[in-house]
C-alpha cells in the first residue's frame, strides 16, 4: 500500500467493544464512548459465554447465566452516552464470536481491555486478549489496565509504533498516520534488540546506528517521509515482551 492510495480521514461506522464486566473491560468501554463521539460512531457490545464455562452448567444454569449477562451489557450499555447499536450475549470461544460479529455487523474497529477476569473465570479477556488480536479480521485496539479517563484519545502527544523490522508494518503504520494526523501527534517507531548483556555507552552508538537507517528506510517504505518520525532504538536483557 503507498502513500497515494491512504484515506484522509479514518472512518469508524461501527466499533466493537468485547465485555466480560471487569474494570478493564468496563475502561476499554470507556475509551470506545470517547472515540466514538469523536468519529461519530455506533457502539456493539458483545459477551461471549466460553464453552469452557457452559460446559459445567445445565441448561436451567446456562439460562440464567445468558440473562445475567445480558442484564449486565444493558446496564454497561446505559453508562456511555454514544449510540449503542446492539447488545449482543453468543455462546462460543471469543475470538470466533468477535469474527463472526465482525462480519455481520461490518465493525471497522475492535476494541478489548486486558487483564479482565469475570466472575472468576476469564470469559473474553485477559489470556483470551491475544487469541482476539491474533486471530481478527479487522484493527484491534487493546485498552490496558492503568489506563484513566483523562488520558484518552490526548491531543498532542506521541503515537508509539514497535517493530521487529522483520514483520509488514505497512497497515499499522497507515493507521498511525491517520491518528496523528487527527489528534495532531507525533509518530515513534521503536525497535528494541534483544541481548544477553547491555552493552557499555560506546558500544551502543556502533551498534545502534544501522538500525535506524532501517527504520528511517521503512518510515519512507510507509509513504511518511514528509512527516515527522523519531526513530528510537533500545536494548533489553531477556524477553522483549
Amino acid at each position: 500500500m503507498t502513500a497515494s492510495t491512504v484515506a484522509p480521514h479514518i472512518s469508524l461506522k461501527n466499533i466493537l467493544v468485547a465485555m466480560d464486566f471487569s474494570p478493564a473491560s468496563a475502561m476499554a468501554l470507556q475509551y470506545a464512548d470517547v472515540l466514538a463521539g469523536r468519529y461519530h460512531s455506533n457502539i456493539i457490545l458483545i459477551h461471549a459465554l466460553e464453552p469452557r464455562v457452559l460446559s459445567y452448567l445445565n441448561s436451567d444454569q446456562m439460562a440464567a447465566r445468558q440473562a445475567e449477562a445480558e442484564r449486565k451489557l444493558h446496564l454497561e450499555a446505559e453508562k456511555v452516552s454514544s449510540a449503542i447499536n446492539c447488545e449482543l450475549v453468543v455462546p462460543g470461544k471469543a475470538w470466533e464470536v468477535v469474527n463472526q460479529t465482525v462480519l455481520a455487523k461490518d465493525i471497522d474497529l475492535i476494541v478489548v481491555g486486558t487483564r479482565g477476569a469475570g466472575e472468576g473465570a476469564k470469559l473474553v479477556l485477559g489470556s483470551t486478549a491475544e487469541e482476539i488480536f491474533r486471530n481478527a479480521h479487522r484493527p484491534v485496539l487493546m485498552i490496558g489496565p492503568h489506563l484513566r479517563r483523562q488520558s484518552l484519545v490526548p491531543q498532542g502527544g506521541t503515537i508509539l509504533l514497535p517493530t521487529d523490522l522483520l514483520s509488514d508494518v505497512t497497515l499499522a503504520m497507515e493507521y498511525v498516520r491517520l491518528l496523528a494526523q487527527a489528534h495532531q501527534a507525533r509518530i515513534a517507531l521503536l525497535h528494541v534488540i534483544e541481548l544477553r548483556e547491555i552493552p557499555s555507552d560506546e558500544a551502543r552508538a556502533t551498534i545502534i546506528d544501522p538500525y535506524i537507517r532501517q527504520l528511517l528506510r521503512l518510515a519512507r517504505e510507509c509513504g511518511a517521509e514528509d512527516e515527522p518520525v523519531e526513530c528510537r532504538v533500545e536494548f533489553a536483557s531477556g524477553s522483549v515482551a
